[in-house]
């Protein structure tokens, strides 16, 4: 609102990526309304535009897309085989699939390079620093891992 300047919200969202927290805004009003940031609305889209460039190490999403992953995440169920070079993984989540929908990420340590698949189809996975990371449907079947 009115009292943080570009420089706070640049700081601000730098904090979060240097320290892997999570973060809220809250915006009453852009130009008008409860502590709105005033007749410029200049500064808010600055600072979307910013967190927008740092997509690479952020995930912006509502609140309730956030709410709905984190409860996804605290209640889905894994059933993991491990054989040799391959893994699977069967996801089991009875949350309501209308309202529960959202991708979930899993991370795989590893220094190989991995194929993802899930029933069948491939999934895009990204290695970095010891570890494969790809999204996932928490309600599809079972997800297929070649580390290679």
């Amino acid at each position: 609102g009115s009292r943080q300047n570009s420089r706070w919200l640049k700081d601000w969202v730098d904090g979060l990526i240097e320290k892997g927290e999570w973060g809220i805004g809250m915006t009453h009003g852009i130009t008008n309304g409860y502590d709105s940031i005033g007749t410029d609305p200049s500064r808010f889209w600055h600072h979307l535009d910013y967190a927008c460039s740092q997509q690479d190490q952020l995930w912006i999403a509502t609140f309730h897309d956030v709410s709905a992953y984190k409860a996804e995440r605290e209640n889905i169920q894994l059933t993991i085989k491990e054989k040799k070079r391959k893994i699977t993984v069967k996801p089991h989540l009875t949350l309501d699939r209308s309202l529960f929908h959202h991708p979930l990420t899993l991370i795989v340590n590893t220094d190989r390079s991995v194929r993802v698949k899930q029933d069948g189809k491939p999934i895009d996975a990204n290695h970095k620093d010891g570890k494969a990371i790809f999204n996932f449907n928490p309600h599809g079947g079972k997800i297929t891992i070649r580390l290679l």
